[in-house]
């Protein structure tokens, strides 16, 4: 379970440094959607501040829906970088990473320990 929170940290720092590039490289898409990057930004941080309270862990879940939206974070940065793609993808990263999150927070609400590697919330019922 270490390891596969390490795994989660060192995702959430290279996908700021994403971010970064992102912003340097596609700044007019960026600044257009700030809420919308805000909004997947704390929706992260809200999942990560809800295992921190209960558990006193870093989350480690990876679902399949994570997984799946790191798939989609991989396909949007393609879509920016490659295809010169406008607000759509973010706004779809948005509301993916709204619902991944949500899960996540769910999962950590209603798990008696912290969840390391659960493939979906329905898999936490007793």
């Amino acid at each position: 379970p270490a390891l596969r929170r390490y795994d989660s940290i060192t995702d959430i720092i290279y996908y700021l440094f994403i971010l970064a590039v992102l912003w340097r490289l596609c700044g007019p898409v960026i600044t257009a959607n700030l809420w919308f990057i805000a909004a997947i930004l704390l929706s992260e941080a809200a999942n990560i501040l809800v295992c921190l309270v209960r558990f006193g862990k870093f989350p480690a879940t990876h679902s399949l829906l994570s997984k799946g939206y790191c798939l989609c974070l991989l396909g949007g940065l393609v879509a920016l970088l490659v295809f010169d793609a406008g607000s759509w993808i973010i706004i779809s990263l948005a509301i993916i990473a709204l619902l991944t999150n949500t899960e996540g927070i769910a999962m950590h609400l209603i798990a008696d320990a912290a969840p390391v590697d659960v493939p979906c919330i329905f898999a936490l019922r007793k």
